[in-house]
């Protein structure tokens, strides 16, 4: 339960964070536009 619990976090955290990049970038984009 614990390493999955990791597993989850370790994969989770990359992927927010491009997520959260990517959502800022085309806010950035919408601005501009």
């Amino acid at each position: 339960m614990f390493f999955t619990g990791l597993a989850m976090l370790f994969i989770g955290f990359p992927v927010a964070f491009t997520f959260g990049a990517v959502a800022v970038f085309f806010g950035m984009a919408a601005g501009i536009i």
